[in-house]
């Protein structure tokens, strides 16, 4: 793989992303954010 290459950048940027997304679930909500789709759940459907 030469660097440069379009596989290469490729190769690159799917390692970057898989970092990146592994460490999603393992962060946790905000409260607030908690707090909002507890409030969802509960509503009525009328906004």
């Amino acid at each position: 793989m030469q660097p440069g290459s379009p596989h290469a950048i490729q190769h690159h940027l799917g390692r970057k992303l898989q970092g990146m997304y592994a460490q999603i679930p393992a962060t946790p909500l905000p409260d607030r954010l908690n707090q909002l789709l507890a409030q969802l759940d509960t509503a009525d459907g009328t906004v």
